[in-house]
């Protein structure tokens, strides 16, 4: 199907690349976590589901991971957490 990808043996595919029939899409490289990334997942949290936020009504981190795709250290989480707080007073 056009635009859609598959999954194919190299030695069937090594041919039709030749051709110029089939290409390889490139990756795309992994987003950078940054303090601004985090950020902007935490603003992606819903305030009243209370599995997204810890006891001390902070993000939890697979909450924020999950939508970064990455991992962070509670450290990084509490820094991001504290700008945030402070942007939206």
């Amino acid at each position: 199907m056009p635009g859609k990808p598959v999954t194919m043996d190299k030695d069937l595919a090594e041919p039709l690349l030749k051709k110029g029939v089939l290409s390889i899409p490139e990756q795309q490289a992994p987003t950078e976590i940054t303090e601004e990334t985090i950020i902007a997942a935490i603003s992606k949290l819903d305030p009243m589901n209370a599995t997204l936020w810890t006891g001390d009504n902070k993000p939890q981190i697979p909450a924020l991971e999950a939508i970064l795709k990455g991992k962070i250290s509670a450290k990084e989480r509490d820094n991001a957490w504290d700008r945030y707080q402070k942007q939206t007073v």
